[in-house]
């Protein structure tokens, strides 16, 4: 639950909630410091969204969401259109977020861990639509996607 907090985190605001050079540094800043929402870029972030990723982040394990609990909170109910009477929560991304986001690099040793995962818990179907979403948005063939791609 933690990891898919941080994940969550970064793709709502485009950086990580703890930050460090290191592993190391990265812990320590876990330990030592609270989780923070920058009202610059949580304006537009819902309350709901801001609550799940707290209660996925809570340093204390026995607090910390179970998966059960994640699949029924407000916000992810809502964003599975389980409720239907709340608003859409959906939201553009400004340049601001987009700026972040592209400038965050995870570390190598994490981006490989992403990478050998995906590559085991793929099925041989499921890859190879992966294969094609992924030639279909690299339109330069580069093996890689740029920002234009995206755009």
């Amino acid at each position: 639950m933690w990891s898919l907090g941080v994940i969550l985190y970064i793709l709502l605001c485009g950086y990580p909630p703890f930050d460090g050079d290191n592993n190391k540094e990265i812990f320590r800043s876990i330990m030592k410091n609270d989780l923070e929402f920058d009202p610059e870029d949580w304006t537009n972030i819902s309350e709901e969204a801001t609550d799940l990723i707290r209660k996925m982040l809570n340093k204390d394990n026995l607090k910390r969401l179970t998966i059960e609990e994640c699949q029924n909170h407000p916000w992810i109910l809502k964003m599975c259109g389980a409720d239907s009477t709340q608003e859409d929560a959906t939201t553009s991304m400004d340049e601001n977020y987009l700026r972040k986001l592209k400038n965050y690099r995870a570390p190598k040793r994490l981006q490989f861990e992403i990478l050998h995962f995906l590559i085991n818990n793929t099925r041989n179907k499921e890859r190879e639509i992966l294969k094609k979403a992924f030639r279909a948005i690299d339109r330069d063939s580069k093996g890689a996607i740029s920002y234009e791609d995206i755009q």
